[in-house]
């Protein structure tokens, strides 16, 4: 088939909700679906004591976001009632915590002290005192340790503070695409994903067909709004479900997309 001669439809096809239920008939996209598979954390991923932990590096990538998630869940590793043996007549100090609480922990195990922050997140290739022993091997010079550990925080650049930062935005995930659909049900999902493929299919069509997406009058009342909303329109008043899903069955660019949306997704795409 020549590009001329290719149709809209051979560009994409529209999965809707009720498409979803019909069962295996439905119109499906062109792309295979993925399997399923759940990565699951196993016994001994997850440690409360600092000192026997698998470092998150060195974990499967499947399923380092959902140790992370357990982790922060469980928060940092500062026994409080217990009993600090001495090294060398010094020993690490309950009140310790007091000044780094956020970040500082303390391994029963391997009785040293570790960060938090770093251990979550550390930066590949980091350049900051201590890195790998606040990560991996212990810190546990006590007659140094407050000294120590300013010295390990460093300045606001410092990949102890970026350390901070990954975890203070993972820790705070709102915007990402998979949380606001962890929001939404499983309905509103597959609507959102069937009116976006509509409109990627719309945008792929006039680029290969080097079409113009304005018109000189996009007003509602204009007989040629342009080529983009056209053919989004044509789609709303052919197909019944599409009409449904942009909520606009007899109210046309009332819906999920205006007009200002329309002028949003254009000059989006014209750069």
């Amino acid at each position: 088939m020549s590009k001329r001669n290719k149709t809209l439809n051979s560009f994409f096809q529209v999965r809707t909700t009720e498409a979803a239920e019909t069962g295996p008939s439905a119109q499906t996209t062109d792309v295979e679906s993925a399997p399923n598979v759940r990565a699951e954390l196993k016994p001994g991923d997850v440690e409360s004591d600092p000192g026997k932990r698998i470092p998150i590096e060195e974990l499967d990538p499947d399923i380092r976001d959902l140790a992370r998630r357990e982790y922060i869940s469980m928060g940092p590793c500062q026994p409080s009632n217990h009993t600090y043996e001495k090294i060398n007549g010094r020993s690490f100090h309950n009140y310790w915590f007091n000044d780094h609480r956020g970040w500082l922990e303390y391994s029963i195990e391997k009785r040293s002290a570790f960060c938090f922050y770093c251990f979550l997140f550390k930066q590949p290739r980091a350049e900051n005192y201590g890195i790998e022993a606040f990560t991996r091997n212990g810190f546990k010079s006590w007659k140094d340790g407050p000294k120590v550990f300013n010295q390990h925080v460093g300045k606001h650049d410092s990949a102890h503070n970026k350390s901070r930062q990954h975890y203070e935005d993972f820790k705070n995930q709102r915007q990402n695409l998979p949380h606001v659909f962890d929001r939404g049900s499983q309905k509103q999902e597959e609507e959102y994903k069937a009116c976006l493929l509509i409109i990627l299919g719309i945008v792929k069509f006039l680029i290969q067909q080097a079409l113009a997406f304005r018109g000189h009058d996009e007003s509602t009342s204009s007989m040629n709004k342009g080529n983009f909303k056209e053919l989004l329109d044509l789609f709303i008043k052919k197909d019944p479900k599409v009409a449904k899903l942009f909520g606009c069955n007899r109210n046309r660019g009332k819906g999920i997309l205006s007009n200002e949306h329309y002028q949003d997704r254009i000059e989006e795409q014209n750069g």
